[in-house]
């Protein structure tokens, strides 16, 4: 409903939201202070693992949509 009241992409806006933190299962979620001693991959190259090995179309769309997220567009 916020993303159609402020005139964004109501479906884009749920992807992102679904699989904005598909990484954390792998590198879990690092508190705040911790990540002063720990380093975590980026996102980015999470996601790249996941999809490495499923149907390009299906790993160029998820990879477009991360990198939208990480990037706050």
């Amino acid at each position: 409903m916020l993303a159609a009241m402020e005139g964004a992409d109501p479906a884009r806006v749920s992807m992102l939201c679904v699989l904005h933190d598909t990484q954390e299962p792998r590198i879990t979620d690092i508190p705040h202070i911790a990540k002063r001693y720990l380093t975590a991959a980026p996102n980015t190259t999470v996601t790249a693992d996941q999809v490495a090995a499923g149907p390009p179309a299906v790993a160029d769309l998820i990879t477009a949509a991360v990198a939208e997220y990480e990037a706050g567009e």
